[in-house]
């Protein structure tokens, strides 16, 4: 029987041969039926074009250094372990640059350094997330969806206003700290970071860890039912428990404690099937049923702009500089998990044709979409997610 991290990248394999993502030899073949394609052209340009040393350097990078003094290590899994599980947003990506002028992740993180700082109140522990209300998770993110203005014709009167999109993003917060702290009162376990901390020592690899997290919490249970020629296939990805291995593995070696090995797949979210769409690994022919023009035109470029993208990655880039944000199409859940699973599949083919991981290359292109030219380019979104 395969196992869960099997089953992600066997259904991403099985969306490939269904037809709904078909592998060509050359990126610009159309007249297909497919609704997204692998390119094996644009595979081998892209590994002839990074720069090893740039790669290595970026390759770890998840983001996840955060300046904190723990004072226990469950603590630290405590605080690494809800980043993991609110590790998503990618649809309010311009409404919270609106009220914060910072992205989805980054606006989690200041989150959660506000929690890790009134940890005193109890925030942290099954109670206080079980109990974790609207008003203190706008406080701590300090997002205020309600907004009070002067009405236009009566002296006196305020009116409010509700931001619906900075609303239902906060909502979701809330709802995915109650879950957590739902379930770790019914396990009857203190917090977070001793729930991983048990579920990793007793784990016999990542798989058991996996299956764990996705079959205890709704919020990492990240499936999808696909039905293509009227034949249901489900697609597995789930992102933020493979990244949960991964960062609680780092956290786990720094303390001399043994982690839950296994080869992971890429953690599927927006940025990486963006950057390979962008880079022409990935390419949505024009007669798809499932995707229209927007969205195809939104991640096409001339020869010259994809050749300049390409000889981007022969530079060596480290800073993160700033570019300004352009929003890109939002998708149905249908085309955000078309478009993640062809990720999976075609990380994984470059990981094959070369000595790096998957999670290696994970690391390295989400840490490239942060550089200079790439801060630009549209990323797809989906609103109403806590998966990605």
């Amino acid at each position: 029987m395969a196992t869960a991290i099997d089953q992600v990248r066997e259904s991403a394999q099985r969306v490939v041969e269904s037809g709904a993502i078909k592998v060509c030899t050359y990126c610009y073949t159309r007249g297909s039926s497919s609704d997204s394609q692998i390119s094996d052209e644009a595979i081998s340009t892209l590994l002839t074009a990074i720069n090893p040393s740039t790669f290595t350097k970026l390759s770890n990078n998840h983001g996840y250094n955060l300046p904190l003094k723990y004072s226990s290590i469950e603590e630290e899994l405590c605080i690494v372990g809800l980043l993991t599980a609110l590790n998503y947003g990618s649809g309010y990506r311009s409404i919270l640059h609106k009220h914060t002028k910072m992205g989805a992740f980054d606006n989690i993180k200041r989150f959660i350094l506000a929690l890790f700082l009134s940890k005193d109140s109890g925030f942290l522990t099954a109670d206080g997330l079980a109990n974790f209300t609207l008003d203190h998770t706008i406080e701590l993110m300090n997002i205020n969806p309600f907004n009070e203005h002067p009405h236009p014709t009566l002296p006196g009167v305020v009116v409010g206003e509700k931001d619906e999109m900075a609303f239902e993003f906060i909502t979701l917060v809330m709802s995915t700290l109650n879950e957590i702290g739902s379930t770790l009162q019914q396990l009857g376990v203190d917090c977070f970071g001793s729930y991983l901390k048990h579920t990793f020592s007793k784990a016999n690899d990542a798989n058991d860890v996996v299956m764990e997290l996705v079959t205890r919490f709704d919020c990492f249970r990240d499936e999808y039912v696909v039905s293509i020629d009227d034949k249901p296939i489900t697609v597995k990805l789930y992102k933020k428990a493979l990244l949960m291995v991964e960062v609680v593995n780092t956290v786990l070696k720094k303390h001399s404690l043994t982690p839950a090995t296994a080869k992971l797949p890429i953690f599927a979210d927006n940025v990486i099937p963006s950057m390979l769409l962008h880079w022409n690994v990935i390419e949505i022919p024009e007669n798809s049923e499932i995707f229209g023009a927007e969205v195809r035109h939104a991640f096409s470029h001339s020869t010259e702009k994809y050749e300049e993208m390409v000889d981007g990655l022969r530079e060596e880039q480290k800073k993160d500089l700033l570019g300004e944000k352009v929003a890109g199409p939002a998708l149905t859940p249908l085309q955000a998990c078309i478009l993640r699973s062809s990720a999976v599949e075609a990380i994984r083919r470059m990981s094959v044709r070369s000595t790096a991981t998957e999670v290696e290359y994970d690391g390295f292109i989400w840490s490239v979409s942060k550089q200079g030219q790439y801060r630009s380019l549209v990323r797809f979104s989906e609103i109403r997610t806590v998966y990605y």
